[in-house]
C-alpha cells in the first residue's frame, strides 16, 4: 500500500501523464517565473555553490537548444542569454546529453550553472556518476569540488559549474524567502510541489542498474511491496494461485511461491542475479517445473522468441542449474506504474504457461 499523499496534487500526481519530473518542473517554472523571491531564493543556492551569476530574468520551461537538447528549466539573464540549466530528477537515470552536452550549451562569455535538482538519497552516486561522465569527456574538470548540506557542487571551466542539489534543500529555500516577503500564493505553490516532492520520496524506487546489488532496508521494503501487490493483482485476476505456497528469499532478496496453472514458479528480486546478470526482479522455477523443464521450455517457446534477451538456460547457479527469466523494471516510477509494468510481463509469461502440464506434488522447493 502506497503512503499517504500529503496534497491534493500529490495524490493525483502518479495518474497524470509524463511523470513527477513533468509535473516537478511546470510547477518549479511556474513558481520561478511567478515570483521575485524564488528566483532571488534560487540565485542564492546558486552563490552557495560558488557561481556568481547575474539575476534571473526569465525561466523557460522544456526548451529545446540548438544541439536538439531539451534541459528541463533554462533560465535567461537581463540580456536575454540562457546562463542556467536547471534539470529536474526523481529516479530517471541520465540521458546522454546530461550533463556533459548541456554544459558544452552553458555560454562562455558569462558565469554560468548546470543545476540538477534530485532527492537527497540520490545525491551521493548521481554526483559521482555525473563526475566520471564529466571528465571522462575530456572538455571540462573538476576543480574546486565541496560539499555542504543538500548541495555539491564543482567549476568544471573557467566561467562554468556544474551543482547538484536536493529537492528538499532547494524547496525549503525558495520558503524561507517567500515567507520573509509574506507571498501567501507562492508558499501555498511551493507547499504542493513539496508534497509531491515527499509523496515520490515514500512511494518511489531507486532508478535500478546492473551494479547496484545493495539496498538499504527502505528499499528492501519496497521492492517487497511491490512484488506482493503484483502477486495480490494476479491472484485476484485469477491466474496465480498461492494455496501452500509462501514467500522466502532470505539476506540474498525476496520471492513469492506461486503456481501458474500446474507450473510451480517464483517472482520476486535476488541480488545474486541482479548482480551476475542484471536486472532486479526475476521470474524462476521451483523444483518441479525445473525437473521438467523441457516441457516448460516448449510452452514459453514463442514468448523466448519476443523476449530472447531475457531468458537465461540453464544458469550455473548456486546449487543447481537453472532457468530464469528476468522482468525489466522501468526506471522511472510510482509503485502502481511499476506494478501494471511488471503485470504486463507477467501475463505474458502466465499465458504461454496456461496448458503446460507437469506433475502435482507437494508446494515445496
Amino acid at each position: 500500500m502506497t503512503a499517504s499523499s500529503p496534497t491534493v496534487l500529490a495524490h493525483v500526481a502518479w495518474m497524470l501523464r509524463g511523470s513527477f519530473e513533468d509535473l516537478a518542473v511546470e510547477a518549479l517554472g511556474y513558481i520561478l517565473n511567478g515570483s521575485d523571491s524564488a528566483t532571488e531564493a534560487l540565485e542564492e543556492v546558486l552563490r552557495e555553490g560558488g557561481a556568481d551569476v547575474s539575476p534571473i530574468r526569465l525561466v523557460q520551461t522544456q526548451a529545446v537548444e540548438e544541439t536538439g537538447a531539451t534541459p528541463d528549466l533554462a533560465c535567461l539573464d537581463q540580456d536575454g542569454e540562457t546562463h542556467v540549466l536547471i534539470e529536474a530528477k526523481f529516479d530517471a537515470m541520465l540521458t546522454k546529453n546530461q550533463p556533459v552536452q548541456y554544459l558544452r550549451h552553458l555560454p562562455k562569455d558569462r558565469s554560468s550553472v548546470l543545476l540538477v535538482v534530485a532527492p537527497k538519497r540520490r545525491l551521493v552516486p548521481l554526483w559521482a556518476e555525473m563526475k566520471k561522465l564529466v571528465l571522462d569527456s575530456g572538455d571540462f574538470t573538476i576543480e574546486r569540488e565541496s560539499t555542504t548540506e543538500g548541495l555539491v557542487n564543482a567549476s568544471v571551466s573557467d566561467r562554468s559549474a556544474l551543482s547538484l542539489v536536493s529537492w528538499e534543500h532547494l524547496l525549503h529555500k525558495l520558503a524561507m524567502r517567500a515567507e520573509e516577503e509574506v507571498e501567501e500564493g507562492t508558499l501555498r505553490s511551493i507547499a504542493e510541489l513539496k508534497g509531491v516532492v515527499e509523496y515520490e520520496a515514500l512511494n518511489a524506487f531507486q532508478a535500478p542498474s546492473s551494479d547496484r546489488v545493495e539496498l538499504d532496508e527502505l528499499n528492501r521494503q519496497r521492492f517487497k511491496d511491490l512484488i506482493d501487490g503484483t502477486i495480490a493483482e494476479g491472484k485476484r485476476e485469477k491466474w496465480i494461485s498461492t494455496d501452500g505456497f509462501g514467500p522466502g528469499g532470505g539476506t540474498t532478496g525476496y520471492v513469492r511461491y506461486f503456481a501458474i496453472g500446474e507450473v510451480p514458479v517464483w517472482f520476486g528480486y535476488d541480488l545474486r542475479l541482479w548482480e551476475a546478470y542484471g536486472g532486479p526482479l526475476w521470474v524462476g522455477f521451483q523444483m518441479l517445473a525445473q525437473q521438467n523443464i523441457g516441457t516448460v521450455r516448449e510452452g514459453l517457446r514463442r514468448l523466448c522468441a519476443k523476449r530472447p534477451d531475457d531468458f537465461f538456460y540453464d544458469v550455473p547457479a548456486w546449487s543447481h542449474k537453472r532457468d530464469y527469466i528476468r522482468n525489466e523494471m522501468p526506471a522511472r516510477g510510482e509503485l502502481p506504474m511499476m506494478q501494471e509494468a511488471l503485470l504486463v510481463q507477467l501475463r505474458e509469461i502466465a499465458d504461454s504457461l496456461s496448458d503446460v502440464k507437469v506433475p502435482s506434488t507437494d508446494a515445496s522447493d
